[in-house]
């Protein structure tokens, strides 16, 4: 599938409600919200659900990992980096799932 057809399918009205997009013949799992600010879940993927609980799970690790090792006494500094850590990495997932799967 070249740009031109995942752009058409991405700008057709039908394939998006109030707040998700859902398209079987997207083969993207993340696609860039209409608003132009982020991304947003193709929901019509197969593996949707397991990239939203995955990317859920990738946001919670940096700062989990900083309040258990650091009990009782946490640097709040220490969090913000972890969720900053945590960003980029959930950033970075969206940037990698956001591309076509090479045919």
């Amino acid at each position: 599938m070249n740009k031109e057809e995942l752009d058409k399918l991405w700008a057709d009205p039908a394939n998006w409600s109030f707040w998700s997009y859902r398209c079987a013949q997207d083969p993207r799992i993340i696609v860039k919200k209409r608003t132009k600010l982020g991304w947003t879940i193709n929901f019509g993927h197969p593996r949707a659900i397991v990239a939203l609980v995955g990317m859920v799970l990738l946001g919670l690790i940096a700062p989990g990992c900083v309040m258990i090792t650091e009990y009782p006494m946490v640097n709040p500094l220490h969090i913000y980096l972890g969720i900053g850590i945590s960003i980029l990495m959930t950033c970075t997932l969206c940037i990698l799932l956001s591309r076509p799967p090479k045919s």
